[in-house]
């Protein structure tokens, strides 16, 4: 419960300073009172990501800090905007993609791609690549987000048998 209380002191901080929860979880804040607590250790960060969001959302509302909720894009309309920046051209979104999914930021990667076939909807590379980096997705998240792990398997058109 410290830890919590300490995270939340954090995640409050942080909306006065203008963070978005990426921002708080890239910070990693793990609490010094988990040191002397080993064992809550897991348990803390299983739960962590999903407290940060809750709490963020609850104390900055609808509108956000960068602006995300005061004019909604549509998905098509931010797939033109990112269209234009490829030059039309989508092996400049598979570059990216690439890119970033060597990084280690397939999420980000995801984005990309989807506004890319949003764009560029026949286009088997993208598509290709789309795929590899759900695959990515379901490895990151099979351990500790359960419901992330569900979600990018559902979207990859995986089906992951029980054990036992």
């Amino acid at each position: 419960l410290a830890a919590l209380r300490d995270l939340h002191a954090v995640v409050a901080d942080d909306i006065v300073a203008g963070r978005s929860p990426a921002d708080v979880l890239d910070r990693d804040p793990l609490p010094e009172v988990l040191r002397g607590h080993p064992a809550a250790v897991l348990p803390y960060l299983v739960m962590r990501e999903g407290f940060v969001q809750r709490v963020h959302d609850q104390r900055t509302g609808y509108w956000k800090a960068d602006g995300a909720g005061a004019d909604p894009v549509s998905r098509i309309q931010w797939a033109a905007a990112l269209d234009l920046l490829a030059g039309g051209r989508g092996e400049a979104f598979a570059a990216a993609g690439e890119q970033l999914l060597a990084r280690g930021e397939p999420a980000v990667a995801l984005r990309v791609i989807d506004g890319a076939l949003l764009s560029h909807p026949d286009d088997p590379p993208l598509a290709e690549l789309r795929g590899r980096i759900l695959h990515a997705l379901v490895e990151r998240h099979q351990l500790f987000s359960p419901f992330r792990f569900a979600y990018y398997e559902g979207l990859a058109g995986l089906t992951v048998e029980p054990a036992g």
